[in-house]
């Protein structure tokens, strides 16, 4: 998943380094008494029968006014109370609560916890207004409750390796995601209703095993990242030359026999990842990418380059680092080619 640095570059909104201060202090209000003498009879009541009970917290006290809080926690404490040792559900609810108990808080962070299922409480109201970042990544998920859409502000949702075989049409109603990942899966297509996520700057769906891509892929017009490497593609729809705002694409380990001449028409392209593909040549429209900075290929199939014209490939090599196998290709490669 080459991206995952290239997104907290390009977007600034996440590099799955998650730190959090959502437990913020939030004591009790000071009850005030008046300074008042007690009895005999309230004296020997106290030394009879010490009041050891724990105050209130703030949670508890929400509870009694806020009968769908009182039921979400409710749920809350039963699905961690479930025997499945394997998970960490505990801190999973821990989490959970120091969510709902501070009121500046917006994120969520359960990834790496071995969950195999989540709560059914997102529908609650705390979630829809507050929760902008969902991070689930490295749990043992096949799907998600339906409270999970109706997360409005939600703007980050990582559901990085975890065991999705199918993305349900209900993503379509997240409609201010800006950063979706879905990497390390076991997905083998996607949802039409994927196209619905205008607002989307980061979507990678590397390491799946995507065949194809839905038409409407060229609707999201505000990608800056698109990371497709390590699917069984092996061609491309037309619709990816349309995101004309992209930075950065990977291509790399989907079996891409030819790359079509309208490459050229990303004008803002700066990372282009092509490694582990059966290409034996290069359009000579990938010259006319005059932001590209990096372009990775394979260290056997170096002589791809040579398909281009000399002075094309000269104007490539004065703004681009070429890579193959790892190795950064100097300007006089062909040189040391014949």
């Amino acid at each position: 998943m080459f991206l995952s640095s290239l997104s907290n570059a390009t977007t600034g909104w996440t590099d799955h380094q998650h730190l959090d201060n959502r437990y913020a202090s939030n004591a009790p209000a000071e009850v005030v008494c008046e300074n008042k003498q007690p009895s005999s009879e309230d004296r020997v009541t106290n030394h009879a029968a010490p009041n050891t009970s724990p105050s209130p917290g703030p949670m508890d006290t929400q509870r009694l006014v806020d009968p769908s809080l009182a039921n979400a926690l409710d749920k809350l404490d039963a699905w961690a109370k479930e025997v499945r040792p394997e998970e960490d559900r505990e801190d999973a609810k821990k989490e959970i609560e120091g969510f709902l108990e501070n009121p500046g808080a917006t994120k969520i962070i359960l990834n790496f916890s071995h969950l195999s299922s989540l709560p059914d409480i997102f529908g609650e109201q705390r979630f829809k207004d507050r929760l902008e970042e969902l991070d689930l990544w490295g749990n043992k998920l096949t799907q998600l409750p339906d409270g999970i859409w109706q997360l409005q502000n939600l703007e980050i949702l990582d559901l990085s390796e975890n065991q999705f075989t199918q993305l349900p049409d209900g993503i379509s109603q997240l409609r201010n995601l800006k950063d979706l990942n879905l990497f390390g899966n076991y997905l083998r297509s996607l949802p039409d209703g994927i196209s619905l996520l205008r607002n989307l700057k980061v979507l990678d769906l590397s390491d799946n095993y995507l065949t194809s891509l839905p038409d409407g892929i060229s609707l999201l017009r505000n990608l800056k990242v698109l990371d497709l490497s390590g699917n069984q593609l092996t061609s491309l729809p037309d619709g990816i030359w349309l995101l004309k705002k992209l930075k950065n694409l990977g291509l790399a380990n989907i079996n891409l026999s030819s790359l079509s001449e309208k490459i050229g028409g990303l004008q803002k392209l700066e990372i282009l990842y092509l490694s582990g593909n059966k290409l034996t040549s290069l359009p000579a429209a990938i010259t006319q990418l005059n932001t590209l900075k990096d372009l990775y290929l394979d260290l056997e199939n170096e002589k791809e380059l040579q398909s281009l014209p000399n002075n094309e490939l000269t104007n490539l090599f004065t703004h681009c680092c070429v890579y193959a196998g790892g190795t950064r290709l100097l300007h006089n490669f062909q040189d040391e080619l014949d």
